[in-house]
């Protein structure tokens, strides 16, 4: 509906616009991946590598649905590599 009307009112830039969980999962899944797995972000100590590569590999294999706490985790994984780049 959004994308329909941004095309109407001919407003450009925005024609990448997708549902944010299908975003996660199609346009952000590599991404997803080498953040969440890397020994940067593991090695910080604030998440579960356990726990993450499980939902991982769930939410990918279309097992079970966890959107909200891989996006969490992102979130976290990525604050954590900002402020050990800050402090160096």
């Amino acid at each position: 509906m959004t994308g329909r009307i941004l095309r109407v009112l001919q407003i450009t830039g925005l024609h990448e616009h997708r549902k944010a969980k299908r975003w996660l999962r199609e346009s952000l899944r590599d991404f997803t991946f080498d953040t969440l797995r890397s020994q940067e972000v593991q090695s910080a100590g604030v998440l579960n590598s356990e726990s993450v590569s499980r939902m991982l590999e769930e939410h990918y294999s279309d097992r079970a649905s966890h959107h909200r706490a891989l996006v969490l985790a992102l979130d976290l994984a990525l604050a954590a590599k900002n402020f050990r780049a800050r402090l160096r």
